[in-house]
This record gives structure tokens, sequence and C-alpha cells, in this order.
């Protein structure tokens, strides 16, 4: 499987898992909605064919496989903004980062 087909199926199971979820966001369900739409599904499909399904289509089209990969970082993206980067899947390591302070913000004591 070529690296674009992988990265798109990749990201369309973590979104149609995030949207099977009892506790769905509705930035998951919008993301998966757009995915189905896409692939022309126009019914839900049983978790269990998914990849399935979705496998040959994005095989036999590149130009959709980058779509589906660009909804599924934009949903990324998404929820990383919404809980303010700290979303359960993602550990950002800022050790070494610098950061511009404006405005002599002062953190800690006096």
């Amino acid at each position: 499987m070529d690296p674009i087909t992988s990265a798109a199926l990749t990201g369309l199971m973590m979104v149609a898992a995030d949207a099977a979820k009892e506790t769905t966001t509705k930035l998951a369900s919008i993301a998966w909605g757009k995915i189905k739409q896409k692939l022309g599904w126009t019914s839900d499909v049983p978790a269990a064919e998914i990849k399935a399904r979705a496998t040959p289509a994005l095989a036999e089209n590149p130009e959709l496989a980058k779509d589906i990969e660009r909804i599924a970082n934009d949903y990324r993206t998404q929820v990383l903004a919404t809980h303010g980067g700290t979303a359960s899947r993602d550990y950002y390591d800022n050790r070494g980062a610098s950061f511009n302070i404006q405005g002599g913000a002062k953190f800690g004591g006096s």
C-alpha cells in the first residue's frame, strides 16, 4: 500500500472510531460525514467493514486518498484546538522551545 493511501486509511479509521463513540463530538460527526460523502457512502457502514470497503477505493484513487487525509488532518487540528493541545492521542514535548511572552507577563511568585 502506498504511503498516501496508508495515511488516508489511518486517518479515516481514527475519525470513524471517534464518530462511533457514544460520547462523539460534533467535530467527529462532521468529519465522518465528509469522509462518507467523499467515498460515496449514503448510509452507515458497519465498523467491521469500513477498512475493507475503503481500502480499494483509496488505493485506486490517489486524489480521493489525499482528500480523505486532509479531512482527517483537519479534524485532528480542530480536536487539538478544542482541547487546548492536550488531546489524549498526542503528546507535545515543549522542552527547549522558545516562547515570546508579551506585555511583561509574570508566572509564579511575586
